[in-house]
């Protein structure tokens, strides 16, 4: 419990009146009813910014022909780097795929982005497909290696 003495919390700075008591944590969850003249300043609310996770699979493309089907194979040691697409700048998000070729980027903010690949030494990109949930997504728009750009909006629908 938090007693208020100057006019203003001196653990959240809400304005209060002077000796008001704010309870943090102890909210109730049942509906407030007031009455004339009554305040209730336990309206808390909490906001955190919307997220993404990024990523996907990295395959060895045994014909060449841009997709992922049952002859290819994973990729491991791919070192997979997340771009900002708006200023081309390397993020903090950098991932190597595992042995079954996974990366993944978590906790990704809203922005424009696209990834680049680094491929271990002997292997280079495979052809490029149309576009589809299994076809290699590498068109190198954004330099070798890389993806187009795509945006995250902030938006969880």
């Amino acid at each position: 419990m938090t007693i208020c003495h100057q006019g203003i919390c001196s653990r959240c700075g809400r304005r209060s009146a002077i000796g008001q008591q704010f309870d943090y944590g102890n909210d109730p969850t049942a509906p407030i009813t007031l009455t004339g003249g009554q305040d209730y300043v336990d309206a808390d609310f909490g906001y955190q910014p919307a997220t993404a996770s990024i990523g996907d699979y990295v395959f060895i493309d045994i014909n060449n022909d841009g997709l992922y089907n049952g002859s290819d194979q994973p990729l491991s040691g791919v070192t997979a780097t997340l771009y900002d697409a708006t200023t081309n700048m390397a993020t903090s998000y950098t991932d190597v795929t595992d042995a079954s070729g996974n990366y993944l980027f978590a906790g990704v903010p809203a922005g424009n982005y696209y990834v680049v690949f680094t491929a271990p030494s002997g292997y280079q990109v495979s052809g490029v497909a149309p576009e589809g949930d299994n076809a290699n997504n590498i068109t190198g728009l954004n330099g070798a290696g890389s993806t187009d750009s795509f945006v995250f909006d902030g938006v969880h629908e």
